[in-house]
């Protein structure tokens, strides 16, 4: 009978931290929802100008272009579950001015390893590991909504 009382505090306490957590926790877009606040195109501008395209059924393009030298478009599809994304690359194309264009097939090469995105407004933000120096480091990328863009 003694041990019960001592134990009943614990549990009561237990519960009305579990109540809390649970209250306080924001209800997540499901993953439709979210994969349509990615549609359309975004780019990123640094050295080299990167446009990231989303598309309804689950392919994306992006194309990289460094100056007006050459373009590479990475062709693959991409899958969203919660804030998680996974960029999954089939298909490399180079495109030199005045060369043939260079396709090269790839398989299971993905982008942006362990990805989390966020969309706010017309910023999307990627965080993702890379590995400069043989060490995993979290890296950010920011990308702008771009409108009239026609990709492929």
């Amino acid at each position: 009978m003694k041990a019960t009382k001592i134990n009943l505090p614990y549990i009561a306490l237990l519960l009305f931290c579990m109540t809390s957590i649970a209250a306080c926790t924001k209800k997540e877009k499901t993953t439709p929802e979210r994969q349509k606040e990615l549609l359309g195109s975004w780019q990123e501008t640094t050295a080299v100008i990167r446009i990231l395209t989303f598309k309804e059924n689950g392919d994306f393009l992006m194309s990289l272009r460094s100056g007006n030298e050459s373009t590479v478009n990475l062709y693959g599809t991409y899958k969203v579950k919660g804030d998680s994304l996974k960029l999954n690359v089939d298909r490399q194309e180079e495109v030199i001015p005045n060369q043939p264009t260079i396709i090269t097939l790839i398989n299971h090469n993905f982008l942006y390893e362990d990805c989390v995105y966020k969309v706010k407004d017309n910023t999307l933000d990627l965080t993702y590991i890379t590995y400069p120096a043989d060490a995993p480091v979290s890296t950010e990328s920011k990308f702008t909504r771009q409108t009239g863009l026609l990709h492929n």
